[in-house]
């Protein structure tokens, strides 16, 4: 089931996020970049107790199988656009619908509740699976591309409607 982040899912988001990074990003960048568990636990509480935009989990009994953060875009070149922020899935719920129906979820919060017409997002661009994952979606590269500390991203793009 889908359903809006509590605070309290603070712990079980920054252990999907820091897994999925490690799965995700090992071989692209310096492992000294990722945060600890308790960092992120931290931060997604703070985010989560100021309703910083929608977070969407992905919960099975409890168990939190992966996440989806959206909003508006924080890019200031960027026209008023929605931004799918983070989109995470636990290494092992991959491959099993979870990041489709997650996406999905952002998308029609995007659309239909904050009222974008249009959504950007950001991946490394090292990252091919996930590069194939929202091409596979319906995104596209846009040429939009900035430097990162993990390292290059790209951005893509869509019609929400």
């Amino acid at each position: 089931m889908i359903r809006l982040a509590a605070p309290e899912d603070a712990g079980a988001i920054a252990g999907v996020q820091v897994r999925a990074w490690w799965q995700a990003y090992a071989d692209h960048v310096d492992a000294t970049l990722f945060a600890s568990q308790d960092e992120r636990t931290e931060r997604w509480r703070a985010m989560l107790a100021a309703g910083e935009g929608p977070v969407l989990v992905w919960d099975l009994d409890g168990l939190l199988g992966g996440f989806c953060a959206v909003g508006p875009s924080k890019d200031p070149e960027d026209p008023p656009v929605g931004e799918v922020h983070a989109l995470y899935v636990d290494p092992p719920a991959q491959r099993a619908g979870v990041g489709s129906a997650l996406l999905g979820a952002g998308e029609g919060t995007l659309a239909d509740e904050l009222g974008f017409g249009e959504a950007v997002l950001w991946v490394l661009a090292a990252n091919a699976a996930g590069r194939a994952f929202y091409e596979h979606k319906g995104w596209a590269p846009d040429g939009g591309a900035r430097e990162h500390p993990w390292g290059p991203h790209v951005r893509y793009r869509r019609a929400l409607r």
